[in-house]
C-alpha cells in the first residue's frame, strides 16, 4: 500500500506539475493571444483609418471633379458664345465689305452719265493749280433729287447739258479746263 501511496503521491505530484505547466502554458498562450489580439486590433484600426482617409480623399476628388466639370461647361458655353459673336462679326465684316464694294461700283457707275473718262478728268482737276478755286463739276454730281425715281428723268431732260457742265470761279481757269476736257474727249 505504501507503494501505492508513493505511486499515488508521485502521480499527484506529476498532475500538480502538469497543471502548473498547463497553467503556465495557458498564461503564455493568453499573453501571446492578447498580444496578437492587440496587434490585430491595431492593424484593424489602422486599416479603418486608411479607409476613412481614402473616402475623404475620394470625396475631395469628387468635389474637385465636379468643380472642374462646372468650369469646363462654363468655358465651353463662353467659347460657343464667342464663336457665335465671331461668326456674327465676320458676317458683319462681309456685309460691310460688300457695301464698300457696292459703294465703289455705285461711285464708278455714278460718273458714267457724265461721259467717258470723267473720273480721270476729276483726278486731273484736283492736281492742277488753278487761278481761282478748283472747278466744280460735273454739276450733276451736286444735284440730288428728293425722289430720284419720280424726278430723275425730268431733271435730266430739262437740265441735261447743265448737269454735265463744270463751273469755274475765275474766267482765266476756263481755257485750262476747256483744254483738259478736250484732251479727254469731251
Amino acid at each position: 500500500m505504501k507503494r501505492m501511496d508513493t505511486s499515488l503521491n508521485a502521480t499527484n505530484t506529476q498532475i500538480v506539475h502538469l497543471d502548473t505547466q498547463i497553467a503556465a502554458e495557458n498564461a503564455r498562450m493568453a499573453a501571446h493571444n492578447q498580444s496578437k489580439y492587440e496587434d490585430t486590433q491595431r492593424k484593424l484600426e489602422e486599416a479603418r483609418e486608411a479607409v476613412r482617409n481614402a473616402e475623404s480623399a475620394l470625396e475631395t476628388i469628387k468635389k474637385q471633379k465636379q468643380e472642374q466639370h462646372t468650369q469646363n461647361e462654363a468655358l465651353r458655353s463662353e467659347g460657343m458664345t464667342m464663336d457665335q459673336e465671331k461668326a456674327q462679326l465676320q458676317n458683319n465684316i462681309q456685309q460691310c465689305e460688300g457695301m464698300i464694294e457696292r459703294s465703289k461700283q455705285a461711285e464708278k457707275n455714278s460718273l458714267i452719265p457724265y461721259g467717258k473718262n470723267i473720273k480721270e478728268v476729276l483726278e486731273k482737276v484736283s492736281t492742277i493749280k488753278w487761278v481761282g478755286d478748283a472747278p466744280l463739276g460735273p454739276l450733276g454730281i451736286y444735284v440730288k433729287a428728293k425722289d430720284p425715281k419720280t424726278w430723275g428723268d425730268l431733271l435730266r431732260s430739262q437740265l441735261g447739258g447743265f448737269l454735265t457742265a463744270f463751273a469755274v470761279t475765275d474766267a482765266r481757269d476756263r481755257t485750262t479746263l476747256k483744254s483738259l476736257l478736250q484732251q479727254s474727249g469731251k
